[in-house]
Parts: structure tokens; sequence; C-alpha cells
């Protein structure tokens, strides 16, 4: 599985000769049992207490103090076509041909490979981040009801391998949300509520603040400030065009997004990670693990989530940027409806195949 040839790439054969391949595996090794290869499903993480939001959702905890299980994952980012998400559009899914508005929920995935023309000791650390997935999942399985639907979170790069091969990860957080500002407003008391609240009150001063004299710190920054918190316009994104996007108070918000150590491992901006996140790029990934269990078209589906707390770019490639589409909205159909009487009287109107060849008819003459 490529998403390039790999030999007109200064990038990959660099990092081998450089040692970084090396350096990350003794890194990974230090890391022990924070590291995902290292991690055994039941001995060392296991699952919780179902998640307070809908009951059913497993969240999972270190089996020896009970912290919730962050775990660090390596891997190369892969394009669109090995399970990457990663666009204005997303995770979105456009039901019934309607528009991404405020509150839908948009992510991004990450495809992620064993690292190109590493060595064997990395290659190895891969595999067996591979089989912690397989490991979870096999366990999990049996906690799943008969006929469910399940989504595991690795997929095969090709369909005759036998194994998967590549590891999806997903982010923790919305790629787009309501700004600091909009969520106090909307979730100030009303006017009515407020009065009455004022009215029995003692005369001690509040200490909450009023949500229309509570300053808005994003206001005073530059609109492309780069920090933690930060949202931006979703413009900024070069796909985000076009009656596909509906948003009006949802921004694009600021990930955990770090630069290598040559760049003192600074933040990222979202609507740079294009370049900064493309195919190729060598990351380490801090993340949880997650069952998500739902009903979806009266079939239960129990997904598997490797979600991401926050990225660290270990290498840059120099492999293009992947070109993403501009998403459009299905046009309406036009073709003639059965249900309108008027065109209903044109179904005893039948032509026939057209033949492959006409011939002329001759008159008989007299």
């Amino acid at each position: 599985m490529s998403d390039c040839d790999e030999f007109d790439h200064k990038c990959f054969l660099q990092r081998s000769r450089d040692g970084l391949y090396d350096r990350i595996a003794d890194a990974m090794d230090e890391l022990g049992k924070d590291a995902f290869a290292e991690a055994d499903f039941g001995d060392d993480w296991v699952q919780a207490i179902k998640d307070d939001r809908s009951g059913s959702n497993w969240s999972y905890v270190n089996k020896n103090d009970g912290r919730p299980f962050l775990t660090n994952i390596v891997g190369e980012i892969t394009s669109s076509s090995f399970g990457t998400k990663h666009s204005a559009k997303g995770t979105h899914f456009s039901k019934n041909n309607k528009p991404m508005e405020d509150g839908d929920t948009v992510k991004w995935k990450w495809g992620l490979k064993k690292p190109t023309q590493c060595g064997i000791k990395l290659g190895d650390i891969f595999e067996n981040q591979l089989t912690s997935v397989e490991d979870w999942h096999i366990a999990e399985k049996k906690n799943i009801p008969a006929g469910a639907k399940i989504n595991e979170c690795t997929i095969k790069g090709k369909p005759d391998l036998q194994y998967p091969d590549i590891i999806i990860i997903t982010t923790a957080q919305r790629i787009y949300d309501q700004t600091i500002i909009h969520k106090r407003s909307h979730d100030a008391p009303s006017a009515k509520r407020k009065a009455a609240d004022d009215s029995t009150s003692t005369a001690q001063p509040s200490t909450s603040a009023s949500t229309s004299t509570m300053p808005n710190i994003m206001q005073n920054l530059p609109p492309t400030t780069v920090c933690e918190g930060a949202f931006y316009d979703p413009q900024m994104l070069p796909d985000h065009r076009g009656d596909y996007f509906r948003l009006k108070e949802y921004k694009l918000q600021q990930l955990n997004v770090f630069d290598t150590p040559e760049n003192d491992h600074k933040l990222i901006p979202t609507y740079e990670t294009y370049d900064k996140l493309r195919p190729g790029t060598l990351i380490l990934a801090v993340c949880e693990a997650h069952v998500f269990n739902m009903m979806q078209g009266g079939t239960m589906t129990s997904t598997f989530q490797l979600s991401v707390r926050a990225i660290r770019i270990l290498a840059h490639s120099d492999v293009a940027i992947e070109n993403r589409p501009i998403p459009i909205l299905h046009n309406p159909s036009t073709s003639l409806s059965r249900n309108d009487p008027t065109v209903a009287a044109f179904s005893a109107f039948n032509m026939g195949a057209s033949p492959s060849k006409k011939t002329k008819t001759k008159q008989k003459k007299d």
C-alpha cells in the first residue's frame, strides 16, 4: 500500500539516513506501557463505567490507577484513498441532501500506516500497535449484541491483504464549534427568570458575572491569532466554499497540533493543517479509546474509535498536498413523475426499443 512512489521523494530516505526512525523507536520503547504497542487490553487498560451522556458508550481507564486511558500512537499519514478524511467536509454526512449547518458533528480522520522505509524496530512497533487494536476488537465484540453492525478502527490498504494494515484515528474535538461568546449567550437565563431571581435575592453581591458585560477575549485578538481556544473563519479552509456549507455561528476551532522540535513545537493553526499534515507526514498522536453504541436506521451500530487529543509532528513530508474538491449538494431529480396525473397519461405511449439499423419502407408500385 502506497500513496506515491516513495523513491520520488527525498523525505523518506532522509529520515532513514539521519537515524530518525531509530531514535523514534528508542523513544517509543522508553514510554513503556504508555505506548499503545506495549499496552495490553485487559491487563493494562480496561473498560470503565459507561459514558454519562448516553449510558451505552464505553470508555477506558488504566487498570492500575483508574485514570483515563491515554496512549501514544506513531505512524505515517495516508491520503484520502486510505481512510483519511481531512477536508472542510470532514466526516459530515449529508442526510437527505441537506447542507452542513450549525450543530452538525464534523470531525477529521487520518489513516496511519507503517512509516515508509523504516527499520525493523520501528516497523515492529507499528505492527504491535495493530495487534493492540485487534486484541481490543476481539475482546469487546463479545459484549456487542449479535447482529449489530460493527465499525472497526483499522482497515486494509489493499483488499487482498489478510489483515488490516492501517490504523484510523479521529479527532476528539469537533472541527467546527461555537465560540465562547456564543456559548455563554445561549446559556444565559431569560430576562423574566433573571428578574424573578433578583426580586428574591439578598443584598449580598453576586459572584457570577453578567453575560452582557463579560469580556470576550477572542474579540480582542486579531482574527488569525494562533492560540489554544482560538476560532477562525471557516473559509480559511480553501475548500470551504459553495452552498454545501451553511454555518452561521459555528467557527473553525484550534486543534492541539504541534510542529516538530526544530520548529519549537509551535501550535499549528488549524487552517494550515492541509500542508502540515499532508500524506507522508510522520506523527505521534495521543489518543483515548471509545466504543460508541447507538441505533442507526433501526440497527444497533458499535463504532470503535481512537480519539485524538493531541498530535505532534515528528517529520514533515515532501509529498504533494492532496487536492480537495469543493463538495456540492445533489440537484433534485428532474425526471418525469408518474404521480402527476397529467404525466401518467404518457405511460400508455411506448415507442419500444430503437432498432440497430433502420430499413427503408418501399412503396409498392401499382
